[in-house]
């Protein structure tokens, strides 16, 4: 028996123990772990020979026993979970390939299995070497010079043309998932900067340790010069010359897109850019006194209160400024500035749960390091959700906050991480738990953590949110009616970039902040003061890093330059635009230059009403002489007697525009008369339903605000405002339609509208819903979202939506739906009936009508296929 045949005798021995639940890895680390009696991952020789034979290989000749031993080890010792990845993981790797490969039927899978065969450069070279635009042909004859063969590429075209970053996208998705994003932001930030230069990465890419040299015996020089080769066909792709975090994580969705096991992914970044050695040589907890003691500042605008006080070294040390971010900066570089924010006030507002006593500051300054990429993670992972994910995390905080004290304990913040799907150990998350527990008394404040966590908005965004409060206020705050009946969605740069629709717009702005006004008290009024208004945008900024493009939605959305004359802004081009007459009134430099007014300087002269019509005169059969005037007074016309000669006057251009009027009064009746022949309700359905999943449970969720007296009924005065508060555009004419339909004594039940609006749903969705639910564990709503698989939704397989913007979605819109359907917040009572699951599904069954497509989607997220 030779190396190679022990190592196929010993997967195939444990595969006879595996199971569908517990793979082969699984049940060979079980094994050793249990002869590794100090837990330290290291076994000695004869604890290794036991172990192979407890796994079914008997190892005979002694002689064979010392070659494996010789073999495997490093200094008289075995590190076993390095032998499972050189052995299990080679035989996986390749019976992965192969199973692939026969599986797979579409051309796209045919194409993306056999460019990971190529390795870590197969499909960095497709990308540079396809035209921006291609044939079918070009791309065979490149598949052809590279030794590919695809059968019905044919398929993959709309056209005769297709892009090249479509078809790069498809193959290897757009972006990384959140798994491996953790493992290339900790290697990225460990250079300290916020741009890298490739020449760094070159120096520090560790080649001889990478595991592939042992498991598939390359050499050391061959992988260094792949990633040399990788790193300049990238930089050539995309024309850069340094690296941002968000290069970092396009790099690696190339040059690791062959590595399909996200555990071995991790593993080789782990080893080639020596990430463990890295974090190990980081400052430790406990480390003797360095600096000196720190002023305390004044938060200026919590919500708790004004005179709160705290000691600002964690600020200082994770402060993660939008404009600035401040987890990449070197440690060197905090300690010289924190030497001189001693001498001088800062402005910097705090809140209280981070004072300490001054003997425990240099623990803080000692651990920061590695606190600050665990924190950087999780708030990467709340970033991606917008306002939502800052305010959700503390709204579950405020929730497991039994004793309504503002204080955490470890399971509770432990808990509240966990909810979140956020990707950090429980380790990491004791680290992060201690760092902020200054005087260890085994609780953290949460608004302390939360303000570390999104950062401090900067001054100039502050006075911009105070000009706005100043705009709209009523005494001493501002009303949610007010924001949204002045918020102009048309004027949002993603509208018209077309990056978000107007609801989706519409929803991110004022669904977050309903949700923060709800938490401070705010049921049952819609007064926001001042500091809440600054609370609100404190999270809202925190996910925009670029000051210019917060002032141009602020700005652009609540018209904060329409009441001005001159201001600071005009001129600007993040907020002019020439081509709008508004945006042109503003502008005032012709005025100042020429003189006179604006008007009169109007680059195109003005026109009155009758001058632009006598410009726009109808064509006539006859030539009109020199002295005829359209707008001779009426007088005149009447001082001709003789009826012939009225007959022979031409219409004139009121008339025209008389007659114009009526046909066009006569088509608008048209319109509407066609538009009342549909139902009301199916009107009104179809606009709810424009807002998605969303919307649909938003709406149930308003109707029982509105309902005060608890009746599961409205007043029309309370259906009517509903849907204005709600800004959904429909006409007075169709929710009197509507209200009429359902009202009893002049009340509207909104359950049967409701009903009405979901419809019925198909024997085989609801039998699919069914298994869904059997198929959980436990039905509560911790497991509902731990077993929902977002990562295999159809819209994620497809690359149209990213698994966390699914994950956020499903979380947000299942616990609103609990609220609406229990009456109360998911800890007081988290038990999930069958009842609830399918009353949300019923939601699901408006936006997906086809049986198949609703059935696939639920097989998808809730992992049917793979049980079946």
């Amino acid at each position: 028996m030779d190396i190679q045949q022990f190592e196929k005798e010993l997967v195939t021995k444990l595969q006879f123990k595996a199971s569908s639940r517990i793979g082969v890895e699984t049940v060979l680390l079980k094994i050793f772990k249990f002869f590794d009696l100090s837990n330290e991952g290291n076994l000695k020789k004869q604890d290794f020979l036991k172990a192979i034979a407890k796994a079914g290989v008997t190892i005979s000749d002694q002689e064979f026993g010392e070659r494996l031993w010789t073999t495997y080890s490093v200094n008289e010792q075995l590190n076993y979970k390095e032998f499972i990845n050189r052995v299990v993981g080679k035989q996986s790797l390749e019976e992965q390939a192969e199973s692939r490969i026969v599986q797979t039927g579409s051309p796209l899978e045919q194409l993306r299995v056999k460019l990971q065969l190529k390795g870590a450069l197969g499909i960095l070279n497709l990308a540079i070497s396809l035209p921006s635009q291609f044939t079918a042909q070009q791309l065979q004859d490149y598949l052809k010079r590279n030794n590919i063969e695809v059968d019905g590429l044919y398929q993959l075209f709309n056209g005769e043309y297709m892009s090249a970053s479509n078809l790069i996208n498809q193959i290897k998705g757009q972006y990384l998932n959140q798994s491996r994003q953790g493992v290339v932001s900790d290697v990225f930030y460990t250079f300290e900067q916020r741009e890298v230069n490739p020449q760094q990465l070159v120096n520090r890419f560790n080649a001889d340790r990478h595991p592939e040299i042992k498991i598939l015996n390359r050499s050391p020089n061959d992988v260094r010069e792949e990633f040399l080769s990788g790193l300049s066909v990238y930089l050539q792709l995309r024309g850069i010359k340094m690296l941002t975090i968000q290069d970092f994580f396009d790099f690696y969705s190339y040059f690791g897109f062959y590595v399909t096991n996200d555990e071995i992914f991790k593993t080789i970044l782990a080893s080639v850019w020596d990430l463990n050695q890295f974090q190990q040589q980081a400052p430790q907890y406990g480390t003797p006194p360095q600096s000196a003691k720190q002023q305390q500042q004044q938060f200026n605008y919590s919500p708790e209160s004004q005179n709160i006080i705290t000691n600002p070294q964690i600020v200082q040390q994770l402060n993660f400024s939008p404009s600035q971010d401040k987890s990449v900066k070197s440690y060197q570089q905090q300690q010289q500035q924190q030497q001189q924010q001693q001498q001088q006030q800062q402005r910097q507002s705090v809140p209280k749960s981070v004072k300490s006593q001054q003997s425990n500051a240099s623990q803080m300054s000692s651990t920061s390091r590695q606190v600050e990429l665990i924190v950087q993670r999780i708030r990467n992972r709340l970033i991606s959700r917008g306002a939502r994910g800052f305010i959700s995390l503390y709204r579950v905080g405020k929730i497991l906050d039994a004793d309504h004290d503002g204080m955490l304990n470890l399971t509770e913040f432990r808990k509240a991480i966990r909810d979140h799907k956020i990707e950090v150990t429980d380790p990491e998350i004791d680290l992060v738990f201690q760092y902020f527990d200054r005087e260890q008394s085994g609780l953290i404040d949460l608004w302390g953590f939360m303000f570390v966590l999104r950062g401090e908005m900067p001054s100039q965004r502050i006075q911009l949110i105070e000009q706005l409060f100043e705009k709209y206020r009523t005494n001493d705050y501002v009303t949610l009616s007010t924001l949204r009946n002045n918020f102009i969605c048309r004027n949002h740069p993603d509208l018209k970039s077309g990056k978000k629709s107007d609801d989706e717009i519409v929803q991110d702005f004022f669904e977050p902040l309903q949700q923060l006004h709800n938490i401070n008290g705010g049921f049952g009024h819609e007064n926001i003061t001042k500091e809440e208004l600054l609370e609100f945008f404190s999270n809202y900024s925190a996910s925009i890093p670029d000051d210019k493009y917060f002032e141009q939605i602020i700005v652009n959305v609540f018209r904060l330059l329409q009441d001005g004359g001159k201001n600071h802004h005009a001129g600007n081009k993040q907020v002019f635009e020439p081509d709008h007459k508004r945006s042109y009134l503003q502008d005032h430099h012709r005025y100042v230059l020429q003189g006179g007014s604006v008007s009169a300087n109007a680059p195109f002269g003005t026109f009155t009403q009758q001058e632009q019509l006598a410009q726009s005169r109808p064509s006539v059969g006859y030539n009109q002489p020199a002295s005829f005037n359209i707008f001779k007074p009426l007088e005149d016309v009447k001082a001709v007697q003789n009826g012939s000669q009225l007959q022979q006057i031409p219409l004139s251009q009121s008339q025209i525009s008389q007659q114009s009027q009526q046909q066009q009064q006569e088509r608008e009746q048209s319109v509407k008369s066609s538009k009342q022949k549909m139902d009301g309700v199916q009107i009104l359905r179809n606009k709810i339903s424009q807002r998605g999943l969303r919307g649909l449970i938003n709406i149930q969720y308003r109707f029982q605000l509105y309902d005060k007296s608890h009746l599961n009924a409205l007043s029309y005065q309370e259906w009517k405002n509903c849907f204005k508060q709600w800004r959904l555009e429909v006409s007075d004419q169709i929710l009197d339609e509507v209200f009429q339909q359902f009202q009893t004594n002049g009340m509207m039940n909104y359950d049967g509208f409701i009903k009405q609006v979901q419809g019925t749903m198909s024997l085989r969705k609801f039998n699919a819903v069914q298994q869904a639910f059997e198929s959980l564990p436990k039905a509560t709503i911790d497991i509902v979202k731990q077993q929902f698989n977002a990562k295999d939704h159809p819209d994620v397989r497809a690359n149209r939506r990213r698994e966390d913007d699914i994950l956020c979605e499903f979380i947000d819109t299942f616990e609103q739906h609990h609220i609406v359907f229990t009456g109360g917040d998911y800890v007081k009572n988290p038990n999930v009936t069958f009842e609830e699951f399918i009353g949300y599904y019923n939601n699901l069954n408006v936006l997906i009508e086809d049986d198949i497509q609703f059935e696939q989607h639920i097989q998808s997220v809730w992992n049917l296929r793979r049980r079946f």
